[in-house]
């Protein structure tokens, strides 16, 4: 069973579920939970990561599969959104299109939408980014990004070197030689996606070309900030997910789409 952890009450009758990007955990949402007060929060750690390390990445599909176990066990008769960060962000595709009417909303963020271009270099690079991981100041260099300091810093650094080397080789794969799942045309929950200004091409061109993929979606830009906005911006983050689950108008900081 993977880790998860609940915060908050479920007599509020709505749950966010956290899934988090490659290399993190469950816990990088502590900051963003923090400003949901009013919301039950369940964060996942996915497998091969943090608590769930000694999981096997089988698949995104597999994990999805895991996820969807997890809100049936602990979220029954609860409305049910999503939260998915890059990795986490397309395990929760592959959730939306396993069960196309169960969830109400998602908000997605640094997720991509066609396979990686140069997969095969993208692979080279990744051994070189699995080997560089291990140096601790590479290490401490990721956590800056995300806005950590102090004790954050020192959770994620330990947490970092339980990393499964192997989920991360088989993860980005998937992720490189990206198929979306099928029937998201069928999907009626609301989607929104997000993505830092200053995030590579291919996470930006990603926002007009979902919106042919779900018949209700909407999208925005973080101004000035790239793919660890979501740990600079906490209460943004915060702001937006409430948006989407309230179906009001995202913050006046996002720069929506049309």
């Amino acid at each position: 069973m993977l880790h998860y952890s609940g915060t908050g009450t479920k007599r509020s009758k709505t749950a966010i579920v956290f899934l988090h990007g490659g290399g993190f955990s469950g816990w990088m949402w502590e900051n963003i939970i923090g400003h949901l007060p009013d919301y039950f929060c369940l964060a996942i750690t996915l497998p091969g990561h943090g608590l769930s390390a000694k999981e096997e990445w089988v698949s995104i599909e597999d994990t999805a599969r895991q996820v969807g176990e997890i809100i049936d066990n602990e979220l029954e008769g609860m409305d049910v959104h999503i939260v998915g960060l890059s990795l986490g962000g397309h395990v929760a595709l592959q959730l939306l299109s396993d069960r196309p009417k169960d969830i109400s909303s998602a908000t997605l963020s640094c997720i991509i939408h066609d396979p990686l271009p140069n997969a095969e270099i993208y692979h080279l690079l990744l051994r070189g980014i699995l080997k560089f991981r291990k140096i601790p100041m590479a290490q401490k260099f990721v956590a800056h990004k995300f806005g950590m300091a102090g004790e954050k810093t020192r959770r994620y650094l330990q947490e970092v070197r339980k990393v499964d080397k192997k989920a991360i080789k088989q993860s980005s794969a998937e992720i490189a030689n990206l198929k979306l799942p099928p029937n998201l045309q069928e999907v009626s929950s609301r989607i929104l996606l997000l993505a830092g200004e200053t995030e590579r091409s291919f996470t930006l061109d990603a926002l007009p070309k979902y919106k042919s993929e779900f018949s209700n979606y909407r999208s925005a830009i973080v101004p000035k900030y790239g793919y660890g906005w979501s740990g600079k911006c906490p209460s943004l983050f915060a702001d937006a997910i409430r948006a989407q689950i309230s179906q009001n108008q995202l913050p006046a900081e996002l720069i929506e789409q049309n």
